[in-house]
């Protein structure tokens, strides 16, 4: 969780550092405007990889859910925010669905570790 929580910094920066040398050189805000949604697609999938990966991994259908909120919400910034202001809607959404998709990691690991343990004769 650690070294999860460590990349996701690093690569906030690395994002924040990489547009704010673009806004330096003179980059057109609607190139700058692709890059950001690029990067929020390609993290958006990151995630959602992840939850369906320990869903098949671990036989919980509920971190599904979990994907597709998070999944909505970062298509919702992504591929909306020139139309329509929904980047805090989605911003919400995205934490929410992140938040409960751990509570439920957090909650399968303390049943997991509160379940009898098969015993071999």
């Amino acid at each position: 969780m650690l070294l999860l929580g460590f990349v996701g910094v690093a690569a906030a920066w690395l994002v924040a550092v990489v547009v704010w040398e673009l806004e330096h050189r003179a980059v057109p805000a609607a190139w700058i405007g692709r890059f950001d949604s690029v990067v929020a697609l390609l993290c958006t999938a990151g995630v959602v990889v992840l939850y369906v990966a320990r869903s098949v991994r671990v036989g919980m259908w509920e971190d599904l859910l979990m994907a597709a909120g998070v999944g909505a919400a970062g298509l919702m910034f992504a591929l909306l925010r020139d139309s329509v202001r929904v980047e805090i809607i989605a911003m919400i959404a995205a934490h929410g669905a992140f938040a409960s998709g751990l509570a439920l990691h957090f909650r399968w690991r303390e049943y997991v570790r509160g379940a009898p343990k098969e015993v071999t004769p």
